[in-house]
């Protein structure tokens, strides 16, 4: 790509050079006057002339192609220009490979539409900030092509959040901070950036990334290390008048469980000048493939927003105390769908405990589909919320819950008809609520508990769930909801006790069709699982051959119902449903192809299906390198000191529930590692400067077994592995302790084992009764 000179970084040799060339130009030019010859008042050129421009032309040239040879910058894969930045770089460097610039933010700052940044791996104490302030100069991307900041390939980027940006156009009684924030510029890519909170002092109201006023932005690959520090509010925030973003792949953990912060939080709070319109301002989030882990507040939180998709990421609970609240907590949005997710533990240690999926504040349009929740105080809710934070309607439109599977709730200790419950509708006003093809199993408090609203409670349907062995009873109808309700089939299984209790009524389901002509065509059968136990590693929740749960349901519209006999079953699962024949598809996305590695490495893949990825399993040269990875993000340390120095090839085969599986396409790396030839596998070895440390592992994390004095002796039974920056081998010392070693501190020993022999003998007349015999050995 030919340079530009304008779009480049200016730096003062550069500077100098042009404007030696503009006074040579100028000088140059001034000497042509006096090689014109004047014609009729025509000036013509002398040769004289002729020959000068040539001269100085050439000089030009010259002089330029040096000068653009010092701004040497590399194209990136979107056709713009790539920048490089590194801890030890310098803000005056023309930002390339080997000039890299220090802070992000000068290469911020001069960013293009399908420019990357390519950050060195290291420590970084300032994050960026983009279109005010600081980086009021940075441009937006396009659609096209979006600016994009990324870690070096196999490289750990961290930025601390001991230098945040102070938003101070906020609200005055709420002030806010960030590490990394936008204002007004869109179409950005951040793709794995690691945050860690270091230290414990930081402003009030510090969000790690801070969205407001943009479009198109990608925040993947990365994590945010709260190393209990972080005392602020949200880890993600997409505020006001912001569309089109994407949270996928990275990780969210550590926060403390004493300060209410969310992982992902979606929505302009009450009072922020840019908010507008009933669901705020925020539309088109995705966010995906992350694992929360130990946040005080959500999980994700959309107070709100419009076409917001929840899938495919973990949650669980890092705490045990209260203030660690929803996996996902829903308020007023719009069209949010919440599928394929795992919850787990959400336990309050006392009261003012949540559920881990929490609907409330009156949103509208939201569907709960395929999500697996357990160990939980409560599975589900929908709930009223405080009228006080509500804008707009306050009713709830359009809500559906189903395919789920909700397993071993538990009380907590904490009293409460709702307590412990599979999910709970507490007092909302509701047009329109589906509850369909559930499972709520082995629930401490009831399956369900309903509360209906005094104002609106209208088109609630609970049709084609199972519930299965409810310590309480499998729904608990509070005061008169049961006559506002709709209960289909369902399978209301308890092998002892009452089932049902409405209307102060406590009885079965015989009981329960008699007093209120409901749930007609229900059963009370074991719907035999394939193994329903609570145990959340074990639990399958799929029905077995001759269950009296197959073909009985009621077909539902506008649910996607997927049915293989002559009704739907009732359930989260089908049985004997087509069988899924996709197979995932997935890349290593680091190591690069063709990239050279040394010691230990991070080797990640992007893996997805139509269904769900059941597992990840990474391969050298076609056998399996370490177990399988089940969770996403999916990666692997690989220890390459373990494999021969030379060209290798990794793959990944992501498989599927089903059995289906892909192979992605190979990855060449070279293996280039030290080679020491400094021992053999049985020589003897002394140590040569000590005390020398020995450890269980060959690294410098290994547990220390205890140190081999100066002079301490060994024979070498295993190695070479290079580690830590070092070569690493096993030693038999003749003293305890055994195990690694580092080669640095040790030598080779060895002693003569040969007898001597004597060659010539010099003097051998005896004199005296004492006489010196001189001989010579060999």
């Amino acid at each position: 790509m030919s340079n530009n000179l304008s779009n480049q970084p200016k730096d003062s040799s550069i500077n100098k050079s042009n404007h030696q060339v503009e006074s040579l130009i100028e000088r140059t030019f001034n000497s042509f006057k006096k090689n014109y010859t004047l014609i009729k008042k025509t000036r013509v050129r002398s040769w004289k002339a002729y020959l000068i421009i040539g001269l100085i032309a050439g000089i030009i040239v010259g002089i330029v192609l040096v000068a653009n040879r010092s701004l040497k910058i590399e194209e990136s894969e979107a056709g713009g220009i790539t920048y490089y930045v590194s801890p030890t770089g310098s803000d005056t460097n023309p930002g390339t490979q080997s000039q890299p610039f220090k802070t992000i933010q000068k290469a911020v700052n001069l960013m293009n539409p399908g420019d990357t940044t390519i950050v060195k791996g290291g420590t970084y104490n300032k994050g960026f900030i983009v279109g005010i302030g600081e980086g009021a100069s940075a441009k937006s991307g396009t659609a096209a092509k979006p600016i994009t900041v990324k870690a070096a390939t196999g490289e750990t980027v961290i930025i601390t959040n001991e230098n945040p940006f102070i938003i101070s156009d906020y609200l005055p009684d709420k002030p806010r901070s960030a590490i990394v924030r936008f204002e007004g510029r869109s179409f950005w890519t951040m793709d794995g950036l690691n945050f860690l909170f270091a230290s414990p002092t930081q402003p009030s109201g510090l969000s790690t990334i801070w969205l407001r006023n943009g479009e198109g932005y990608a925040i993947k690959n990365g994590s945010f290390d709260g190393n209990e520090n972080g005392k602020g509010t949200h880890v993600v925030q997409v505020g006001a008048m912001v569309s089109n973003v994407l949270v996928e792949n990275n990780t969210f953990e550590r926060f403390p469980a004493d300060y209410d912060i969310y992982g992902v939080a979606i929505g302009s709070f009450a009072g922020d000048p840019k908010s507008s319109s009933t669901y705020g301002s925020m539309n088109n989030v995705t966010v995906r493939g992350n694992t929360f882990n130990g946040l005080g507040g959500d999980g994700v939180q959309a107070w709100g927003g419009e076409d917001i998709i929840i899938e495919n990421n973990k949650f669980s609970r890092f705490y045990t105390d209260p203030m660690e609240e929803n996996a996902v907590d829903i308020k007023r949005a719009n069209r949010v769908t919440i599928r394929n997710n795992i919850m787990g533990g959400y336990q309050p240690k006392s009261s003012g405990g949540g559920p881990a999926i929490i609907i409330h504040n009156f949103a509208d349009n939201v569907t709960v589909d395929g999500n697996i929740i357990y160990d939980s105080w409560m599975g589900i809710s929908l709930d009223r919320g405080n009228f006080t934070e509500v804008q707009g309607d306050s009713t709830f439109e359009n809500i559906k819950i189903i395919r789920n599977v909700i397993f071993n709730t538990k009380k907590m200790g904490i009293s409460g008809d709702s307590t412990g419950a599979g999910m709970r509708v507490w007092y909302p006003n509701v047009n329109g609520l589906l509850i369909a093809h559930n499972v709520f199993a082995h629930t401490e408090g009831p399956g369900m508990i309903i509360l209906r609203s005094l104002l609106s409670f209208q088109g609630v349907e609970i049709k084609n769930n199972i519930f299965y062995a409810n310590n309480e009873y499998a729904i608990n109808f509070l005061s008169d909801a049961a006559t506002y309700v709709t209960v289909g089939t369902n399978d209301f299984f308890k092998s002892s006790g009452e089932q049902l209790k409405w209307g102060g009524i406590i009885g079965n389901l015989s009981q329960f069709k008699s007093s209120t002509g409901q749930a007609g065509n229900s059963i009370n059968s074991n719907p035999i699982f394939v193994n329903p136990t609570i145990d959340p590693g074990l639990a399958d929740y799929h029905l077995q051959a001759g269950s009296p749960a197959i073909n009985i349901g009621q077909i539902i519209n506008g649910i996607n119902q997927t049915i293989s006999g002559s009704a739907p079953d009732l359930g989260a699962f089908e049985y004997g449903a087509p069988s899924d024949t996709e197979a995932p598809s997935i890349s290593i996305t680091s190591p690069a192809n063709g990239s050279t590695v040394s010691g230990t490495i991070t080797i990640s893949a992007s893996a997805s299906d139509n269904v769900g990825v059941a597992g990840v399993q990474f391969k050298l040269d076609g056998a399996n390198l370490g177990a399988e990875d089940t969770i996403s993000p999916y990666l692997i340390s690989w220890n390459t000191t373990m494999a021969t120095n030379g060209s290798h090839t990794l793959t990944a085969t992501a498989r599927d529930a089903a059995g289906n599986q892909t192979t992605s396409a190979g990855i060449t790396v070279t293996v280039n590692n030290v080679v020491s030839t400094k021992f053999s596998i049985n020589d003897r070895v002394r140590v040569s400067s000590g005390p020398l440390n020995v450890r269980s592992t060959p690294s410098t994390s290994g547990t220390l077994l205890g140190t081999q004095p100066l002079g301490a002796l060994g024979t070498v039974i295993g190695g070479l592995t290079f580690a830590d920056g070092y070569n690493w081998w096993q030693i038999n010392f003749d003293n305890a302790p055994d195990g690694w070693a580092v080669e640095n501190w040790m030598e080779k020993y060895s002693t003569d084992a040969t007898s001597p022999t004597i060659s010539s003998i010099l003097s051998s007349s005896i004199t005296s009764n004492s006489s010196i015999i001189t001989w010579i050995t060999n």
